[in-house]
Formats: structure tokens, C-alpha cells, sequence
């Protein structure tokens, strides 16, 4: 199958359940643009290899967001709605979730999260707080031998490693989404002096490692390493957006004595999601929803 049949395959399914639940709250999206569903197909993908082999290792297993959003997102080139992290988790996992912890500060968002997702599961919970002050309460509620995924989707550097530190405290998978050129802009103001960007920086990566990086794939790897002093397995996965734009995936596992067979999906997935062109996206959500015949002026 071409990356761009693959491609195609997913965002049919991402505008089904999007189809299925914007009754619920409509209005209330979360506005991006076409490439960012790039994204989302982490999800997507490994929450069926998660949900299929966690429950042979594991008497419980719970899907934590950090950052959650609506539950729907709305594309802005094409104004079609898509179902989001969350909605993706809850409706493709191969055994479902026996909870989700979901956090949102924005209240809008929150509410319309959560009545979307009591349609899918009764084992949502979603906490209307900053994701930095109630970490513990996240992962107060995960058994001793309860296992996690994690997606935390920043948008720049909304999660500290105070964080993230408690959070890989923890066993379980996370996927990270890590904004390589806007962590290089914030370098930028602060090598120039600004302290408050010197202080989020060091925040978000617990240390001032950030000074000897010199481009945005410098910061990625200084975060990658930091990650991997927690986890034994790190793969960043790179995307690439308009304009120049770029950001990355970052899959983080523990190292089991199985030799994590499951790595292989994930670099499987990999290879597909950076052979992905952004510009597919517009031209296939025409194709599916019937505004064009055909993406092959486009691919």
C-alpha cells in the first residue's frame, strides 16, 4: 500500500467518528491546519499494538492526556471536522482502556470533551486544571501494577519536566509532541537576555541543556537524551509542515526483557508517517468527502 492510500485510510476513519459526534456540542473544534492531522496517525496506530499486548503484562491499563482539547478538531483549509487524540483512542483501541484520564484547563473545551466522550466510554474523567498542578492527581488514580499511555501534545512548552519526571516515575509508554522550530525561537530570545524565556526553557527541560544547542534538531536531541535517562527506547518521529515547518512525535518505551517486540510497529509507523506529504491531506479530505474526483494532480 503507498503512503498515500495509507494516508487515506486513516483520515476516512478520522472523519467517521468526527461524523458520528459533532451533534454533540457543535462549534466547539479545535481549529489547526491540514498537516497537523499528520499527528494524530501516532495515535491512531499504536494504540491498537498497545491495547493488543499491555493486557497480557498487565492487570490494568489507563490512556492519559495532558493536553486534551475537544475531542474534535476543524481543518482549516477545508473546514471538515476530524475526531481528535482522545475520540481516536477511545473508539480504535483493540481492548478498551480500563480508564482515561484526560486534562484540559480551557473550560469550553473541557465540558465539550467530556460529553463527547461519556458517547464513547464511561471511564473518561476529565480534570478542567493545568496538567503541571495536578500530575499527581493523574497518576494517583493508576494502580501499583497498572501500566499507561501517555500522548501529551505540546504546542510549545506547556509541559514542564517536573512533569514529565513524575509522569516517566510511572510504567507506561508516552508519545511527545515535541515543536522543534517554535523551542528554537524561545532559545533565541532567551541567548539575547530575556530571563522569562531562559526560565520556561529550563522548565521544560529541568536543566539548562538547552544553551549548548545550536538548531532546532540540536534541541530535539538534547530532549531525546533526556528522555531516554528515563526510558530505554526513544524514537523521534519528524514531521513536516508548510512553509518549512517541522516538529516531531517523540515514541518513549521502557527496554523489556521480552526485547520489546512492539518497536518494530513503531518504526513501521514511523516510516509511513514521514513519508507522508502535508500536502496530501487537503486534497484527500476533498476526495472523501466528494468537493474532487481525484488527488492525483496531488501525489
Amino acid at each position: 500500500m503507498s503512503d498515500s492510500q495509507w494516508l487515506m485510510r486513516k483520515l476516512r476513519y478520522m472523519l467517521s467518528v468526527a461524523n458520528t459526534l459533532k451533534a454533540v456540542c457543535p462549534g466547539v473544534y479545535y481549529t489547526t491546519g491540514a498537516w497537523s492531522t499528520i499527528k494524530l496517525l501516532t495515535i491512531l496506530n499504536y494504540v491498537p499494538i498497545y491495547t493488543k499486548i499491555i493486557p497480557h503484562h498487565f492487570p490494568s491499563m489507563q490512556y492519559i492526556e495532558l493536553l486534551a482539547g475537544t475531542g474534535l478538531c476543524k481543518i482549516r483549509e477545508t473546514q471538515d471536522v476530524v475526531a481528535g487524540s482522545t475520540l481516536i483512542a477511545s473508539t480504535v483501541c483493540y481492548k478498551p482502556f480500563d480508564k482515561y484520564i484526560l486534562v484540559e484547563k480551557d473550560q469550553h473545551s473541557a465540558e465539550a470533551l467530556e460529553k463527547r466522550m461519556k458517547t464513547v466510554t464511561p471511564n473518561a474523567t476529565v480534570l478542567m486544571q493545568d496538567c503541571n498542578d495536578c500530575i499527581s492527581e493523574v497518576l494517583g488514580t493508576l494502580p501499583s501494577r497498572g501500566h499507561y499511555l501517555a500522548f501529551v501534545d505540546c504546542e510549545g512548552l506547556d509541559v514542564d519536566w517536573s512533569t514529565m519526571n513524575y509522569l516517566l516515575s510511572k510504567p507506561g509508554d508516552i508519545l511527545f509532541t515535541f515543536q522543534s522550530q517554535f523551542v528554537a525561537r524561545v532559545r533565541g530570545r532567551a541567548i539575547r537576555g530575556s530571563k522569562g524565556n531562559e526560565e520556561k526553557l529550563n522548565r521544560f527541560y529541568g536543566d539548562d541543556r538547552w544553551k549548548t544547542c545550536t538548531s532546532p534538531e540540536d534541541l530535539v536531541a538534547a530532549y531525546v537524551n533526556k528522555l531516554k535517562e528515563r526510558r530505554g527506547i526513544v524514537l523521534p518521529i519528524y514531521v513536516k509542515g508548510p512553509r518549512g515547518f517541522q516538529y516531531y512525535v517523540i515514541y518513549a518505551t521502557r527496554i523489556t526483557s521480552m526485547g520489546s517486540p512492539w518497536v518494530k510497529g513503531v518504526t513501521y509507523l514511523k516510516q509511513k508517517v514521514e513519508g507522508c506529504d502535508y500536502r496530501w491531506v487537503e486534497g484527500i479530505l476533498n476526495v472523501l468527502t466528494g468537493r474532487q474526483l481525484t488527488i492525483s494532480e496531488l501525489i
